[in-house]
C-alpha cells in the first residue's frame, strides 16, 4: 500500500501547486526607443508581464513567484505599487491584479499622490527682536514667608513688627 499512497500524494500535491510559467524577459517593445539607458535587470517589465500572463493573482502571489525566479522581494512589491499608480495595472475590490494596458510602457516619472492643498507664501522679512521687559518676580505671600522661617527668625520678625506697629 505505501506505493499507492505515495503515488496519490504526488498527484494531489501536483494538483494543489499552481503552475508557474517562466516569463520571457527579452521581448522588444514599440517603446524601446524611449529608454535613455540600457536596463540591466528589467524587473519592471517582468513584473508587468507576469501580471498580464496571470490575471487575478494578488500582490503577495506575484511577488512570491518573482522572488522564486531570482528577483528582489522589495523591488517587485514596490514596482507593483508603481504600476498601479501609473495606471498600467489595476486592483479590484478583492485586491487581485489585472493588466490595464495591452503592452508594458516604461515608467517615466514618479507620480506624487495628492496630499491636500498646500499654500506657498513669500518668505517674511525678519523683524527686530525686542528684549523682553524685565518684570519683578511676584512678592511672596505671608504664608510662604512663614513656612520657610525657623522659630528664632519668626520671633525676631514678630518683635520688629511689634516695635513698628506698637502693641
Amino acid at each position: 500500500m505505501p506505493d499507492m499512497q505515495t503515488a496519490l500524494n504526488k498527484v494531489l500535491n501536483s494538483w494543489n501547486q499552481p503552475e508557474i510559467k517562466p516569463v520571457n524577459t527579452t521581448q522588444p517593445t514599440k517603446h524601446a526607443h524611449l529608454l535613455k539607458f540600457k536596463p540591466t535587470n528589467n524587473v519592471t517589465r517582468v513584473t508587468f508581464d507576469y501580471i498580464k500572463a496571470h490575471p487575478g493573482t494578488t500582490s503577495a502571489e506575484t511577488t512570491k513567484a518573482l522572488v522564486a525566479e531570482g528577483f528582489n522581494y522589495g523591488s517587485t512589491s514596490s514596482i507593483i505599487t508603481q504600476l498601479i499608480a501609473h495606471g498600467q495595472v489595476r486592483r479590484d475590490a478583492e485586491r487581485k491584479l489585472f493588466a490595464a494596458v495591452k503592452e508594458y510602457v516604461p515608467l517615466k516619472r514618479h507620480i506624487k499622490m495628492p496630499k491636500g492643498k498646500r499654500i506657498v507664501t513669500a518668505p517674511k522679512e525678519a523683524k527686530e527682536v525686542k528684549a523682553p521687559k524685565q518684570v519683578a518676580p511676584p512678592a511672596p505671600k505671608q504664608t510662604d514667608l512663614l513656612a520657610t522661617m525657623n522659630i528664632k527668625d519668626a520671633r525676631a520678625l514678630y518683635d520688629e513688627l511689634k516695635k513698628i506697629f506698637g502693641g
